[in-house]
């Protein structure tokens, strides 16, 4: 599990909840971008937005899911 999302009332805020799996997740998505030539960007996503890697089940009470997780490495 890996989840993306706002807390509620705070906009500004983002919060990412992970299991062991989750975990596995960004960082073979890290991995990834540390490999490609040239660096580019990961977008992690829901099963809505026709991804695998976040879950759509909010971990607080409240909480608005962010559907898409995009990972830029800059160098």
């Amino acid at each position: 599990m890996l989840t993306v999302e706002r807390p509620p009332e705070q906009d500004d805020v983002l919060s990412i909840h992970a299991d062991i799996d989750g975990l596995r997740i960004l960082r073979d998505s890290i991995d990834a971008l540390l490999r490609a030539t040239p660096p580019e960007h990961v977008h992690l996503m829901t099963p809505s937005w026709s991804g695998w890697e976040l879950s759509e089940e909010p971990q607080a009470e409240g909480a608005r899911i962010i559907h898409q997780l995009t990972i830029h490495f800059w160098q």
